[in-house]
This record gives structure tokens, sequence and C-alpha cells, in this order.
């Protein structure tokens, strides 16, 4: 086959796979500024779903990383710190504090990026590890 007609060849379509995991991408994405931002919404409130959904969004955020980069990285440390303020939130009450909003908005900056500049397949794996997850506890992800 000729080199430059090879080239000049019309690129091929993504599979599903490809496509279904850009649009789970663009999802979290959105979803995460939302919560990013009903967390600074409800500070000093009780605001279990935004705590819930900023936590969920930054444990994918977090596998993708690790997929990516490995363990003990800058990125997974603000992400295990936000998680576990969520954590620590939820336990009490579920109320938001000032700190807890603050180290949602350092995570998802960083979790923003990290899924933006992530690679399909480990954005396929951690939309799988949820789904396996989510499936296993009976619940909708």
């Amino acid at each position: 086959m000729d080199l430059m007609k090879f080239l000049q060849r019309a690129p091929m379509p993504p599979n599903a796979a490809t496509v279904a995991a850009e649009k789970a991408r663009a999802q979290w994405l959105e979803r995460l500024t939302d919560d990013a931002i009903r967390a600074w919404m409800h500070i000093d409130q009780s605001s279990p779903e935004a705590l819930n959904g900023v936590a969920v969004l930054l444990s994918l955020a977090l596998m993708v990383q690790l997929r990516e980069k490995g363990p003990n990285t800058v990125e997974e440390r603000i992400f295990r710190g936000a998680i576990n303020a969520a954590k620590e939130a939820a336990a009490h009450g579920s109320v938001i504090s000032l700190a807890t909003a603050r180290a949602i908005t350092a995570a998802s900056q960083h979790a923003r990026h990290v899924i933006e500049s992530g690679q399909v397949v480990s954005i396929q794996h951690a939309a799988l590890q949820v789904h396996r997850a989510s499936r296993e506890l009976g619940v909708e992800a």
C-alpha cells in the first residue's frame, strides 16, 4: 500500500467503548463543577448529596490518577485528603465546614485536570470499577 494514500485516509470512527468513555468524562466534569459549587452553597448546612457526589467523583479521579501515574503523587494525597474531609463531615451530620469546602475546591481543581487529560483507557477502567461496585451494592451508578 502506498504510504501517502494510507496517511490521507479518513480516520477510523471511534468505537462504542470510546464514545461511552468520552460521554462519562463529560458527565464527570459537569458533576464535579456542580458538586463543588453545591458544597460552597451549603457552608454550615447539611448536604449529604453534595458530600456523596464529591466523594464519588474524587474517587473516580483518584482511580484515573493511580492508573496513569501510580501511587504516592501529590494529587493522590489531595484527593484522599478531600475524600476523608467529606467522610468526616458525613460522620458529623453532613455539615460542610469552610475547611471542608476549601479541601473540596482544591481537590476538584486537580480532579478536573486529571479527568480532562486522562487517557480513554483510564476513564474506561474507572467507570467499570464504579459500575462493578454499584452492581455489587445493588445501587445505580
